[in-house]
């Protein structure tokens, strides 16, 4: 099977997607990085479709609860564990009641992502994006990708971040018997 629409992006969630959390905790340093079992197959089968691959997170605690840097050290110790890492990581350090509009399901990260991807290619005919939050809650990912037309892969309990991407890319793909 191949890939026939391009370009594309792809954006991830970090926490609950790429590393481990359980409700209610936060990753708040590096000591707190878990990968989930199958974050590198998700990102290797995600880099096999396309080079724009993205992190995209509202992380309100790098305004109150750690530095910019913690932050950067926390992806460093994801992308060890992961053995690879995205193309980038857009966050929105703002807190849930600030009404910015990076904040998931805000549009403004996946508008920063998009113009990275325009500046090194084309303008993307295709975008998923692969989270955890399901539902109307505030910052959740299926209303993310709702807001900005993405194709919503949704992991959960019995979904991996590798299944969950697969299946939602399934149908853009193209057996080689059917060529291009």
């Amino acid at each position: 099977m191949g890939w026939d629409h391009d370009p594309a992006i792809i954006y991830f969630d970090r926490d609950g997607v790429l590393n481990e959390m359980e409700l209610g905790t936060y990753v708040n340093s590096p000591e707190d990085v878990k990968a989930t079992p199958k974050a590198g197959e998700a990102l290797r089968l995600a880099m096999g479709i396309t080079p724009f691959v993205f992190v995209v997170s509202n992380q309100a605690g790098a305004h109150t609860h750690f530095s910019a840097q913690t932050l950067e050290q926390i992806d460093d110790e994801l992308w060890r564990q992961i053995g690879l890492q995205p193309l980038a990581s857009v966050y929105c350090p703002h807190a849930k009641d600030s009404g910015c509009v990076c904040r998931k399901p805000g549009t403004r990260m996946a508008e920063v992502c998009r113009d990275i991807t325009e500046i090194v290619w084309r303008k993307p005919t295709v975008e998923f994006v692969v989270g955890d939050n399901l539902g109307r809650r505030e910052g959740s990912d299926s209303a993310f990708a709702a807001a900005i037309g993405a194709h919503f892969a949704w992991v959960h309990a019995e979904t991996d971040p590798a299944r969950a991407l697969f299946d939602v890319l399934r149908p853009f793909m193209v057996s080689a018997s059917q060529g291009s």
